[in-house]
């Protein structure tokens, strides 16, 4: 089988997988609002149930699930003891939400995973690296299209196909919340994000293109404990909510992360650090042009 035909097959499963099991998730919802609804107009104690079913209208997690199945179908050799750990441990997260603590130590698995299977003292730093890229990917995965954008410009067409196939789901075609506002289909969930952070770990060349996310936790850590608020209490000032926050939309911020991304491809041609230097410099420029506006006095 060509590397053409298992990268359009990968790109089709995964687009596949996503659209599918978002429909499936939010057709079980209404219908579960449905009967909530009913039971509520019937004068039962349903109410509450009522109300939960509503919150429980949430964006379908799924896209981590559609991203294994891309990654399984391309044949590519991959860690795949390290990445299925990443991938059940964050859904099993988007399921029930662990804990921060829990969570962290649940992330050294896949981290000591990937590590022994590289081996030797090198394994020891890529297990550390792929626990930082864990929650590095998680945290840049808070907005619509940023890990679409990542895992599209890090890795060769074979892997970044997986990646391009949750895109539309996640970016291009919208639905309508409760509230009448504009939201994804489907979401990578935390089983997406921490299965791509040990992806990106996993591979030399897609190591790089960890710095922008990595430089936006680092900030938004160093922020927080400027605030005397623990580090891993979320808030909204990463940098795709700055986006938001100034009226950007979900696809306008998206391309901007692609902006920041993009330089690393410089590699090539003129070397890592520079791509690097590059890449950091174009998101300290994002960082800057989308601070919060001074209020008048």
């Amino acid at each position: 089988m060509s590397e053409e035909y298992r990268t359009l097959l990968a790109l089709c499963t995964s687009a596949l997988v996503c659209g599918a099991l978002a429909q499936g998730v939010r057709w079980q919802r209404a219908q579960r609002e449905d009967s909530a609804a009913k039971v509520a107009a019937n004068g039962e104690s349903g109410i509450t149930r009522a109300g939960r079913a509503v919150r429980e209208l949430s964006v379908p997690r799924v896209g981590g699930y559609a991203l294994l199945a891309g990654l399984w179908v391309s044949g590519f050799d991959l860690p795949w003891a390290a990445l299925l750990a990443a991938f059940v441990l964050g859904a099993i997260d988007d399921w029930r939400p662990m804990g921060a603590g829990v969570k962290a130590l649940g992330q050294c698995v896949p981290a000591a995973l990937l590590g022994l299977e590289v081996g030797g003292e090198a394994g020891i730093w890529i297990g550390l690296l792929a626990w930082v890229a864990q929650n590095a990917v998680n945290t840049f995965d808070h907005a619509d299209g940023f890990l679409c954008a990542l895992g599209g410009t890090a890795f060769p067409p074979l892997l970044a196909a997986p990646f391009l196939g949750v895109l539309p789901w996640n970016l291009l075609l919208r639905a309508k919340n409760r509230a009448g506002g504009d939201v994804a289909q489907a979401y990578f969930g935390d089983g997406g994000s921490l299965l791509a952070g040990v992806l990106l770990a996993s591979q030399p060349e897609a190591r790089w293109f960890l710095l922008v996310p990595t430089l936006d936790l680092a900030r938004v850590v160093g922020l927080r404990l400027l605030a005397g608020q623990a580090p891993w209490v979320g808030d909204r000032r990463h940098l795709g909510h700055r986006f938001q926050d100034h009226g950007w939309n979900p696809k306008m911020g998206a391309v901007l992360a692609l902006a920041a991304l993009l330089p690393m491809g410089l590699a090539s041609t003129h070397g890592h650090w520079v791509a690097a230097l590059a890449s950091a410099a174009v998101w300290a420029g994002l960082v800057v042009a989308s601070r919060p506006p001074v209020a008048q006095a």
